[in-house]
């Protein structure tokens, strides 16, 4: 996360269009305060969050933390690896299997 300046933490995102990635460590707090953000942002903008076209991806959560994400968020749980814009996003070592759809074309 990053600082603001009034020392709350702010997650990290990358924007692309419509959508955004957020990374951040998923506890209570954190959720509850991404979603005040979202809900907030969309009463401004009037860019509302549709929760059947989100998705999380997590690293290793115990079932009860996930239930308690799932619940929190309201959007369902993806799974790595996945194609996004034509891009593999996957965790930890790049391997040639990650890249063999561009190596095959």
């Amino acid at each position: 996360p990053m600082a603001n300046p009034k020392h709350f933490a702010t997650p990290t995102h990358i924007l692309y269009a419509d959508d955004i990635f957020v990374f951040w460590r998923g506890t209570k707090k954190n959720i509850v305060n991404l979603m005040d953000l979202f809900h907030s942002n969309g009463e401004v903008s009037g860019q509302l969050i549709s929760p059947k076209k989100c998705q999380f991806f997590q690293e290793a959560l115990s079932t009860q933390r996930l239930r308690v994400i799932k619940y929190l968020l309201g959007f369902s749980m993806g799974f790595l690896p996945f194609i996004y814009l034509g891009v593999p996003l996957f965790l930890g070592k790049l391997w040639v299997c990650h890249f063999r759809p561009f190596i095959d074309r």
